[in-house]
């Protein structure tokens, strides 16, 4: 993995200053939160700022595509960068005010939601398509670990800052936003991404709805169709895991902080799944790569819900870990290479968003579940409804590839 991207060193250069911006973004998320609690007090404050976050990534991912399929992608990361350290910066010398925070949590959740579509147009564009799932792999590995290292850094700096000082984390984090774009600068100035997109004489509104409309023609394709479904029940089972997973400790007798080291379990699965993974499964079926690792996925979910000992629930957060990430660099390399170039941004950018109101509607509903019933419940239900889309996926993504391929011959020779 390390070495495909020392040998790619654009490529390379360009996860880094993605990474770098997702630990912005992380950093900054666990920033407000803390902040805010300590100031307020309020559980019901602070959880405005999740709130706003989801409703953020859900407005703009509805959008986001389109701007990136009709702007330069490179000019795109550069101006939200930029963009991004401004708001976290200001945050700085503005006074405590919860409104503060939701705007600014809220404003980085929508430049956010460009970096998406246009890391994708650039990555199609330097990297050989038979390298896409290596690629994808590695994006997703070092995209991992900064989901770990992010949190653990602002806590780390707040700890070290007096109560009047904490406010200095906000220029750390903005200044983490400056480098990304001085890294895209320096590294993709240059690139000029020509897409195949049809002239049209539309214009305004007109021109946007009917390039937003062409932004769900990859739906037609019954492959990603099934895979976008796959993504939603997924996300649906596993939404608030962290939160219903510390209530499943407690209710066992266990001390909530193990949590923790679950939650690290399950990211230590991702990561060795997503550097040794491409290896042995580039040349399965993509109905295995995609419904088996859902399958497979739901299994050792549910089975968190049943067991009561934490080295259990260890082992078999490690192996949910393990096949989310197996479909995790599987699924962005079927898009990739099968999305044409000209509409990539746009589906990117639906597909995020659709992603973010999935996301909102599964805490809802996995919270209300878990008061009603209990928390093991929402687990196991969750792992059947996972394990169930896995098994249907097989054999619905076997049949549709067959003759979708088919198909696209048959209009290829008319």
């Amino acid at each position: 993995m390390f070495t495909f991207l020392l040998k790619n060193k654009r490529f390379g250069l360009l996860v880094a200053s993605s990474c770098i911006s997702v630990f912005g973004a992380y950093f900054t998320y666990m920033l407000v939160i803390v902040l805010a609690y300590e100031k307020s007090q309020s559980l019901t404050s602070t959880m405005g700022i999740t709130l706003s976050s989801a409703i953020g990534a859900l407005i703009a991912g509805l959008f986001a595509g389109v701007c990136v399929d009709r702007m330069q992608p490179v000019k795109v990361l550069i101006v939200t960068n930029f963009l991004s350290a401004f708001v976290i910066i200001s945050l700085f010398f503005l006074p405590y005010n919860p409104l503060f925070y939701y705007i600014a949590v809220f404003l980085i959740a929508i430049l956010n939601a460009f970096n998406v579509p246009a890391f994708s147009k650039i990555q199609v564009n330097i990297i050989h398509k038979d390298h896409y799932m290596e690629a994808n792999a590695s994006y997703q590995t070092i995209r991992e670990f900064t989901r770990i290292l992010a949190p653990g850094a602002a806590a780390f700096v707040l700890s070290l800052l007096s109560e009047e000082w904490k406010g200095v984390g906000f220029l750390i984090d903005g200044f983490s936003y400056i480098i990304a774009g001085v890294m895209i600068i320096a590294t993709f100035i240059t690139l000029r991404i020509e897409d195949e997109s049809e002239v049209t004489e539309l214009k305004g509104i007109k021109q946007f709805k009917a390039d937003w409309i062409e932004g769900w023609e990859p739906f037609k394709n019954p492959v990603i169709a099934a895979i976008m479904v796959l993504y939603f029940i997924i996300v649906l089972g596993i939404s608030g895991f962290d939160v219903i997973l510390s209530a499943h400790i407690f209710t066992n007798g266990l001390p909530t902080i193990y949590v923790g080291y679950i939650i690290a379990s399950l990211s230590t699965g991702v990561i060795l799944a997503t550097i040794i993974g491409p290896r042995y499964v580039k040349t399965w079926p993509i109905s295995i790569r995609l419904g088996g690792s859902a399958l497979f996925l739901g299994l050792a979910f549910f089975s968190i819900g049943i067991v009561q000992n934490i080295v259990l629930m260890l082992l078999f957060s490690f192996l949910v870990g393990c096949f989310n990430g197996v479909y995790n660099f599987s699924s962005p390399t079927y898009f990739h290479e099968n999305i044409p170039q000209h509409v990539l941004g746009r589906f990117m950018g639906l597909f995020t968003s659709a992603l973010s109101l999935i996301s909102i509607i599964g805490m809802s509903i996995n919270g209300v579940l878990g008061n009603i019933y209990s928390p093991a419940f929402v687990i196991m239900l969750g792992g059947t409804l996972i394990t169930i889309i896995g098994i249907l996926s097989i054999l619905f993504i076997q049949k549709s590839e067959t003759k979708y391929k088919k198909t696209s011959l048959q209009n290829a020779s008319l």
